[in-house]
């Protein structure tokens, strides 16, 4: 028989949460540089805690700026003659 559905959440507590983190990021790691040694590819591993970037983006006050092609022009436009 199967396995039960693993139900995963948000850990609460930030200490172990943070360890949960980098323990999962260290085995990540190893198996990067295992790949790495038996198929000889280069790899590439991007690691960003998501609750870091919430959190920096709740804290700022400023909505990032929505806005359609024609008005990204011309913000670079005045950007770039600045």
């Amino acid at each position: 028989m199967g396995r039960e559905k693993t139900i995963y959440e948000c850990i609460q507590n930030e200490r172990k949460r943070k360890i949960s983190f980098m323990q999962r990021k260290d085995e990540i790691m190893k198996k990067i540089s295992t790949f790495l040694k038996l198929c000889k590819v280069e790899t590439y591993l991007i690691v960003q805690s998501i609750i870091e970037r919430y959190e920096t983006q709740k804290n700022n006050e400023t909505h990032p700026m929505i806005f359609d092609g024609e008005e990204f022009f011309e913000i670079k436009k005045i950007m770039n003659e600045a």
